[in-house]
């Protein structure tokens, strides 16, 4: 399962994300999105080996306070946010 994240710290890192995540299930992949200079553009993409896991985690972790910052999370679906 593909999941979006919104309104990342910009000091947000790929191993705290992948940590946060963890506790839902495994995590198979996270990215955080960047200009090509390598700024952070604020969001990115966790991808979940199960459905169950990745639908709990996104319940869990949608509008939480996360490094300061209220996340906005959703299900990917196709090419589509459910």
């Amino acid at each position: 399962m593909r999941i979006f994240i919104k309104n990342l710290n910009m000091n947000a890192s790929e191993n705290i994300l992948h940590k946060l995540f963890l506790k839902f299930g495994r995590v198979l992949k996270v990215e955080i999105c960047a200009e090509r200079s390598g700024k952070p553009l604020g969001y990115g993409f966790v991808t979940m080996r199960e459905n169950r896991e990745g639908r709990n985690a996104v319940n869990e972790l949608n509008n939480i306070n996360f490094m300061n910052q209220f996340l906005e999370i959703h299900e990917v679906n196709g090419n589509n946010l459910i």
